[in-house]
């Protein structure tokens, strides 16, 4: 045998031995399980020590949380929350009305349960976020080695290409919206969206049940870890079912495509049902927490540069200073510039912009294919993403509702690594001596990788921890004191108020700070987190609006026994307010130690308000708060004039009015209706004031009254009617005016109004 020969056997032998193509992650699993146990250990201990900055730290950091502070306190609130029970739903926060969090979408209920299970292994919610996040490390290298692998790049590639996947700048930086940074399905949805370009399912009949429930368990569980996962992945499948039909002039490749949508689409709802029955039910709740404007598309989207730009606090100054400076005087720069690629994916995505040039659709060699397959989908991602994008025409035209598209940079990347490392495997094709292949496999592994690997990670800053665990000692024994003084169960009320979820700082205090009582606590109960919009929401928001001697007269009387004030959210650092609260209930008993949070003891006693609706609650305390505010006190007997925004004692609820003006309010509804909290008296006499519009005048108006029906003939100018009922046995908490022509002024021609305009309400009495 000559030695050429010899030598392309031993070519041949190597690649068969290295490359070994498969496209089920089953057999690469069950096959390769001594790399991706060893690649799991590795990427655990090197997180372990990046974030530890020692050689001799190789478990998880537990003596504090890694980050404790903005959106981190909301998911600590959530994992509390699950650990004690679920995440919708927690008497000890918004007490007592509770803080059911039904009408926000969570798609996270993967998430929440490995928290929770971490949580009750640890007893703490803090070591569970810290667990979840180091968990997050090993689980995308998992994911990624066996999904790598089936784009025929060989093991040793595949697993330099997981290692540096696993550690993205990304997966540092978006440790303070934590979920976010378990990005370990964005390898599977590839593969299922691979799956759609390469395999077509030829009918969508003859898929066999078992299949089916296969799918539809995995489309679940995977659509169970964030909704900007499973929408982009779905988007990623999408394409490529697309991609497919162009490139095999089939039809088939939709239908794989159609059955991993639909499913994901259902996993999806199922996930956001309780917020999908929320608002089917006309909460405003649901409005009130996602509100979402198009143009936060174009706030929040991804820009080319910054995923070329160095990450930020890069190890060399240099790189550094140029991060900082490009944030500091570009537009734009918020949470998107966590989507820095380092140098690896970087190079990656520049050669897919080559590729698109230079690769021919219809190319015989698998791999060319795949490298314009991929470069395609980055190309489409990056135009849905970047800012004034399709992700702005989908805010605008769609929904707003997925407005962070720069969050699609985790995909990109992808891509960009996986095209990256199939030229290299295509080089490694070429390269027909064996010493050599092994040289650059080698090569990868002890030079690449380590350098990937430190320029896409920081420096490893101890100081910054040890500050992080002060700081979250220092509010924990604060509230541990508070929770030691007072009977287990109490309750303590909390100033300033602030709505919850995602409202601005109040002066010097951030969104969240004031869950560090819920989190840190085992048993109290704290007034803060009430769902925005909700009755209780709006109860402490006209609260808090009342002085201090009355707000503190109504919580005790509601049951708290204690107030805790944070003179960051106020002027002049709390001043007047500590004076004010001091001069009122005496000195503070328990004082946090920066000086910034003051406790007070109350003479309030725990209640139980378990069978008690939240109507029952306020009523029993005088103070009633719902949309419509805060109650003010009247008689039926009284005149109530519409000329003010604050409803009644007596009224509940009323319907079918524009906004308050001057004189009074118009009607813009075909039916205005006042309901009751009483029922109405059995005989009585309604006396109206009001003003006709336009040809309402000299019509015929409806007034009913538990079925009772009367009618008045509307004069014009402003008159007072007076209507009596007579109702013997009938019970009505309800009074309807029907308007006869309701039409808007524009359409007269007399103003520019488009409101439907009828009566003009003035005045309302019953006199009985």
């Amino acid at each position: 045998m000559s030695l050429v020969s010899r030598s392309n056997m031993n070519t041949t032998q190597f690649i068969s031995k290295e490359i070994q193509p498969k496209i089920s992650l089953r057999d690469i699993v069950l096959d390769e399980w001594k790399v991706l146990i060893f690649g799991i250990i590795f990427t655990f201990c090197s997180v372990n020590i990046i974030i530890s900055g020692s050689v001799f730290g190789i478990l998880p950091y537990l003596d504090g949380p890694f980050v404790y502070g903005g959106d981190s306190l909301f998911t600590s609130w959530y994992a509390q929350r699950a650990i004690e029970g679920w995440v919708l739903d927690n008497s000890r926060s918004g007490y007592p009305f509770g803080s059911n969090i039904q009408a926000y979408p969570i798609a996270d209920s993967g998430s929440f349960l490995l928290l929770k299970v971490f949580g009750l292994l640890t007893g703490s919610y803090w070591k569970a976020m810290n667990i979840y996040f180091i968990f997050g490390f090993p689980l995308v290298f998992f994911t990624c080695y066996i999904v790598t692998r089936t784009f025929k790049i060989g093991k040793t590639l595949s697993f330099v290409a997981a290692v540096i996947y696993a550690f993205l700048p990304y997966h540092f930086d978006r440790i303070n919206h934590l979920l976010l940074s378990f990005y370990f399905l964005v390898p599977v949805y590839v593969y299922l969206a691979y799956l759609s370009y390469k395999f077509p399912i030829n009918s969508l009949v003859r898929v066999r049940w078992t299949k089916w429930l296969s799918y539809t368990l995995i489309s679940i569980f995977i659509s169970s870890f964030g909704v900007y996962y499973t929408f982009f992945g779905a988007m990623a499948i999408g394409i490529s079912s697309l991609l497919g039909w162009a490139r095999y002039r089939s039809v088939k490749h939709l239908n794989r495509a159609l059955i991993f949508i639909t499913l994901l689409l259902f996993g999806l709802a199922l996930n956001i049902s309780p917020a999908l029955v929320e608002r089917w039910n006309g909460s405003n709740s649901f409005e009130n927490v996602v509100k979402r404007a198009p143009l936060e598309s174009e706030v929040y989207g991804l820009k080319l540069h910054q995923l070329l730009v160095p990450r930020q606090g890069h190890r060399l100054p240099q790189f550094s200073s140029y991060n900082s400076y490009y944030s500091s005087t570009s537009p734009l720069v918020n949470e998107n510039i966590t989507s820095s690629f380092g140098i690896v994916a970087s190079l990656g995505l520049l050669l897919s912009f080559l590729i698109l040039f230079f690769t021919r659709m219809k190319s015989d060699n698998n791999h060319y294919d795949d490298l314009l397959y991929l470069s395609l989908l980055v190309l489409f991602f990056v135009l849905m993403s970047t800012v004034g994008g399709g992700g702005s025409i989908f805010a605008y035209n769609v929904t707003p509702s997925i407005r962070g598209w720069n969050r699609a940079s985790v995909f990109i990347a992808y891509f960009c690594i996986v095209i990256l490392f199939i030229i290299i495997q295509l080089v490694v094709y070429r390269i027909r001596n064996r010493v050599y292949k092994y040289v650059l496999l080698l090569s990868m592994l002890i030079l690449v990788m380590p350098i990937a690997i430190l320029d896409q990670t920081t420096s490893s800053c101890v100081s910054c921890l040890k500050n992080t665990r002060n700081k979250f000692t220092e509010d924990k024994l604060f509230v541990q004191a508070i929770e030691e003084s007072l009977p287990q169960g109490s309750s303590v009320y909390q100033l300033p108020y602030m709505a919850f979820p995602e409202v601005p700082p109040l002066f010097g205090l951030e969104d969240y700070q004031l869950a560090s009582g819920f989190i840190n606590s085992r048993t109290l109960h704290w007034s803060y987190a009430s769902i925005k919009g909700s009755q209780g929401d709006q109860f402490f928001k006209s609260l808090s609006k009342e002085p201090l001697s009355k707000q503190v007269n109504i919580v005790e009387r509601l049951g708290f026994s204690g107030l805790y004030v944070d003179l960051r959210g106020y002027e002049n650092n709390g001043v007047n307010i500590s004076k004010d609260l001091t001069d009122l209930l005496g000195p503070p008993q328990i004082v946090h130690p920066r000086g910034y949070i003051l406790y007070f003891h109350l003479k309030g006693v725990y209640r139980n308000f378990k069978n008690m609706s939240n109507t029952q609650i306020m009523n029993s305390v005088g103070f009633y708060v719902d949309k419509h505010g805060k109650r003010f006190p009247l008689s039926l007997e009284d005149s109530y004039k519409f000329n003010q925004a604050a409803l009644p004692s007596y009224l509940e609820d009323l319907s079918g009015l524009s906004q308050v003006e001057d004189w009074g309010r118009w009607s813009d509804s075909k039916l205005v209706r006042f309901e009751f909290f009483n029922k109405l008296p059995s005989k009585f006499v309604l006396n109206f004031t009001g003003q006709a519009f336009g040809p309402n005048t000299g019509k015929e108006m409806i007034i009913s009254v538990g079925g009772v029906k009367e009618s008045v003939v509307l004069l014009p100018n402003v008159n007072t009617y007076s209507v009596e009922f007579t109702l013997d046995d009938i019970d009505a908490q309800e009074i309807q005016f029907s308007i006869p022509d309701p039409i808007s002024p524009r359409s007269l021609g007399v103003s520019s109004d488009e409101r439907t305009i009828g009566v003009g309400f003035i005045a309302l009495s019953i006199n009985f």
